[in-house]
């Protein structure tokens, strides 16, 4: 697949989800992939590091308020919302965000 230089936002809080969806990411040769299990931490986060994708994952119960709020203060950073379906799922929602073909 490549090697490309992406930073990752995981939001979820299914630990044992987003740790394997972190590992998917980085095995792929994508870059690198960090957690953050409530929306504060989120927002911490893409305050004071730049990302080039965000994941919603499963267990966030105001994923559309968070989306949106995430997305007004954060317009830049793309939104993929991940539930699940296997890892080839998971490679094309990254792929088609990223504009990777």
């Amino acid at each position: 697949m490549g090697t490309h230089a992406f930073k990752f936002l995981l939001l979820g809080t299914n630990e044992s989800i987003l740790l394997t969806i972190q590992r998917l990411i980085e095995q792929s040769s994508y870059g690198k992939a960090c957690i953050a299990k409530d929306l504060t931490v989120c927002l911490n986060e893409l305050e004071n590091s730049p990302y080039d994708l965000r994941l919603v994952c499963s267990g966030i119960t105001e994923e559309e308020k968070a989306k949106w709020h995430i997305g007004q203060l954060f317009p830049q950073v793309k939104i993929v919302t991940h539930y699940g379906g296997g890892s080839g799922l998971l490679h094309t929602e990254i792929r088609e965000a990223l504009g990777l073909g």
